[in-house]
């Protein structure tokens, strides 16, 4: 049996409302545009686009009609027509069309000759022209068995179409699927529920395409799925994290070194680009291979987990989700396996045994030494006077340098050549060989060992020859 449902007559009213445009404001939806809305109770209404685009109108909730299997008569929850019966029937109160009965049959549709008839009369009529008398009981349009009079000449038709003009009937179509259903419609997210006519159809709820993703899991938790780039705030959400991420790991004391001549805004744009790619956001990775690209920079593992320790908390300040132990599949946790991939090209000396610079102990030990020597020379009554009008922080800063390079570090120095920076100080070999006592006694305090003889045994010991070697440069006796 065909399904009928009341046409309902919001749409026309809202689009009726008019108003002017918002001065060039940006539009929240197409004007006139309609989508589903949640009325609850499994439910849906409709909202249309206000006409200056500036956003939905309130969600109309009306009741739909529920027929069931009746085809005539007001539907018993709402009211409305479920449809009306054809000429010569009527519409009993269980919503079912059956034929007019004459004066003298039953209303069950049997023909007046008493012949067994599927409801149709043997000699073709089943109805009489005088129509039923005065007495016959019709049901009327609710159903009831209230008493309906007629004068007994005119035929009496019960037609809820003359109540509900034919007009107002909308045909359904509707899709196979119940309310709150989901599904993948193309590649959008829809919901099935009733729409402005009643019919049930799938409206879309997340537009998987339009956002860069495609809608998966077809019969099993329909969802959408985007690609890393989309979930990680793409271009503008990902240049935002690597400006933290950066700013942190310049300011990181165990790595920020690494950092001391790079061109910010450029490594940037590469660690953009680079993310980019791996993320599926279409990008073209233009810098370096990795590991040429940080193999003078004798990267240990220690080194990357500080990297990464940075990323983390760059994450965290910019609600990157992700778990406690990034084995999940948050965005952040495929963030982070990327970098982890990249582990291998990153990191020349794992463990920090290859260059002479991470066997001492790497940067913090280079600044810890150095300090500590400062101090000794400068309290070192044989000493003392060449530091008396010495800007001991800049000082500081060149030794730092000069000693990270010595070693192989990822540093440049800057300083002058150490003939140009003695020069007029009038330094003895006395001078040198108490600088020299200082020094070794400032990497015993900071935990770097020397042998006796300087034979390389120990690891400070090649360090130790390094600085002896400057002497020719910087004893210069005066006359």
């Amino acid at each position: 049996m065909r399904a009928q449902a009341f046409l309902i007559g919001i749409a026309a009213a809202l689009l009726a409302l008019t108003g002017c445009g918002g001065g060039g404001q940006e539009n929240v939806c197409e004007p006139g545009a309609q989508q589903g809305c949640d009325c609850g109770g499994g439910q849906t209404g409709a909202q249309l686009c206000r006409q200056d685009g500036s956003g939905w109108e309130a969600c109309q909730c009306l009741c739909w009609p529920n027929c069931g299997e009746r085809v005539c008569g007001p539907d018993p929850l709402c009211g409305q027509s479920c449809g009306a019966c054809a000429g010569g029937e009527r519409c009993t109160a269980q919503g079912k069309c059956e034929a007019q009965p004459d004066g003298d049959a039953e209303a069950d549709g049997d023909v007046s000759d008493g012949e067994e008839s599927d409801g149709e009369a043997s000699d073709g009529d089943a109805t009489d022209d005088d129509g039923p008398d005065g007495d016959d009981e019709l049901d009327d349009l609710d159903g009831t068995d209230d008493d309906i009079e007629t004068d007994g000449d005119d035929e009496m038709e019960i037609d809820t179409r003359e109540l509900f003009p034919e007009d107002e009937f909308f045909e359904c179509d509707s899709a196979d699927c119940g309310t709150g259903d989901l599904s993948c419609e193309g590649d959008a997210l829809s919901r099935c529920g009733r729409d402005e006519h009643g019919c049930m159809r799938w409206t879309v709820i997340e537009n998987c395409a339009g956002q860069g993703g495609v809608c998966v899991g077809w019969g099993d938790a329909p969802h959408c799925e985007y690609p890393l780039f989309v979930e990680l705030g793409g271009e503008a959400g990902i240049r935002a994290l690597i400006a933290e991420f950066t700013n942190q790991a310049v300011e990181d004391e165990r790595i920020g070194w690494l950092f001391a001549h790079a061109d910010v805004p450029t490594m940037n744009n590469l660690l953009y680009s680079w993310i980019c790619h791996a993320a599926g956001g279409g990008c073209t990775y233009f810098g370096s291979p990795l590991g040429p690209a940080h193999e003078q920079m004798a990267i240990t593992n220690a080194m990357f987990d500080a990297y990464l320790e940075d990323l983390a908390a760059a994450m965290d300040r910019r609600g990157i989700a992700h778990s406690e132990s990034f084995d999940a599949d948050l965005p952040g946790d495929e963030l982070m396996a990327i970098f982890e991939a990249a582990r291998a090209d990153v990191v020349s000396d794992p463990d920090g045994a290859l260059v002479y610079f991470n066997r001492l102990g790497g940067m913090p030990a280079i600044r810890d030494l150095v300090a500590e020597w400062l101090i000794l020379m400068v309290t070192d009554a044989r000493l003392d006077e060449f530091f008396l009008d010495a800007d001991l922080d800049r000082k500081n800063e060149q030794m730092v340098n000069q000693f990270c390079a010595l070693t192989d570090g990822f540093c440049v120095y800057e300083g002058g050549s150490m003939f140009d920076a003695h020069a007029g100080l009038c330094l003895a070999d006395a001078h040198y060989d108490a600088a020299l006592e200082d020094l070794v006694s400032a990497m015993d305090g900071v935990g770097i060992a020397t042998s006796p003889g300087f034979d390389g045994s120990a690891v400070g010991d090649p360090l130790v020859v390094m600085i002896e070697g400057f002497r020719a440069e910087i004893v210069q006796d005066c006359p």
